[in-house]
């Protein structure tokens, strides 16, 4: 008896036939490479178990590393627009400016990395612009990390505390050590101006977990 490997260009399809010559193309049509050397059906059964096995844990693996990814940017997204809501909010009942922090900082960014922003209303327009997509990515960055090593048998307010302050470690420590502030410094309202928006980013972000299951 002699059983015939056939791999097919395309997916790996591996089969064994018994005293028949094997079709030079696959029922799509595809070209096939084959081999003519005499192997046991056992061989063959091994090589399709093993092959399938690893392709399976591979593709479960990829699957459930995007879908950890997706959930991050999800809750990502939800925790970064409740900020903002939260911190207009704040200007609008307060009748305050608008921190000029995000603009210095992407500023300061630029110029580190070598990066002409220009000059008058162009270097302006473009601080600006800058400083709010640092925030998202701020905001999308830290949940993705933690979507990983979120616990949800954990206690909703410590998942929405632990996101809440990784969002505000993740934004107030690189603007402190750039200099362009110091919490020492900060008023009581100064940390409450803060603090609000990014405990309302943990609470919708850890929300956002608990319904992306």
């Amino acid at each position: 008896m002699r059983l015939t490997q056939s791999m097919a260009i395309g997916p790996a399809v591996w089969w064994a036939s018994a005293g028949r010559a094997p079709s030079p193309r696959d029922a799509l049509g595809r070209e096939s490479l084959t081999c003519e050397e005499p192997v046991s059906g056992a061989s063959v059964r091994g090589w399709q178990i093993l092959v399938a096995g690893r392709g399976t844990r591979a593709s479960a693996g990829y699957v459930e590393s995007m879908h950890t990814i997706a959930r991050g940017l999800l809750a990502g997204a939800a925790g970064t627009s409740a900020l903002n809501i939260v911190s207009y909010l704040d200007m609008a009942l307060r009748a305050r400016a608008a921190s000029g922090t995000p603009e210095r900082s992407a500023g300061r960014l630029a110029k580190a990395a070598g990066i002409d922003l220009g000059g008058g209303d162009r270097a302006a327009n473009r601080k600006e612009a800058l400083g709010a997509l640092l925030g998202y990515a701020t905001g999308l960055g830290v949940a993705v990390c933690a979507a990983p090593v979120v616990r949800r048998d954990a206690p909703f307010a410590v998942r929405a505390g632990v996101l809440g302050a990784g969002a505000m470690a993740a934004s107030d420590v690189p603007l402190t050590l750039l200099r362009l502030t110091d919490p020492r410094d900060w008023s009581r309202g100064d940390w409450l101006s803060d603090a609000a928006p990014h405990l309302a980013y943990g609470v919708t972000a850890a929300a956002a977990f608990a319904l992306l299951r």
